[in-house]
């Protein structure tokens, strides 16, 4: 459910559906942080293309279990002849590096980690189903200057959003 007066990032460039938002969603209570649950700094997918990375998403199998998938990243100038699509500067795409693919259409927002950075997330699906090399579409998630002005927001929201 999408509370309107909760600020969106919107990676809708490509596909203009509301479907496909970004919901920034704070936390009532402070999560504790353990060696498996800690905060994650975002950087840009900018100087990352050809590298490998982590993309991690729910197992389709199993909805409970967390899995984490190897893919290729792959630039806005490398990914958008591939795609055959217009792509903003801001995204990027990635190529699960197993055959055949284990990304599915359930995977839409799973992060993308490059050292230790959340350097995306998963914005569009394009079907693996016999394809050995699938790409999918990414959102940089550095846009936060899209975002209202920090002042007029919660301090539990301006405490997020710095981090």
């Amino acid at each position: 459910v999408e509370n309107c007066e909760t600020p969106l990032l919107r990676p809708t460039h490509c596909i203009p559906d509301e479907a496909y938002s970004t919901l920034m969603i704070v936390l009532r209570d402070e999560v504790v942080s353990s060696p498996t649950v800690k905060p994650a700094a975002i950087g840009s997918s900018v100087n990352y293309d050809g590298r490998n990375c982590t993309f991690v998403a729910y197992n389709s199998e199993d909805d409970l279990a967390l899995a984490s998938v190897d893919v290729a990243i792959l630039g806005r100038s490398s990914c958008q002849p591939l795609l055959l699509m217009d792509i903003p500067k801001e995204y990027a795409c990635f190529a699960d590096s197993s055959e055949p693919s284990s990304i599915t259409e359930d995977d839409y927002g799973g992060p993308i980690f490059c050292d230790g950075i959340v350097i995306g997330i998963m914005v569009n699906y394009n079907i693996t189903a016999g394809r050995s090399r699938a790409l999918q579409g990414m959102s940089n998630f550095t846009m936060f200057d899209q975002l209202p002005d920090l002042g007029s927001l919660p301090l539990l929201y301006r405490a997020a959003v710095r981090r």
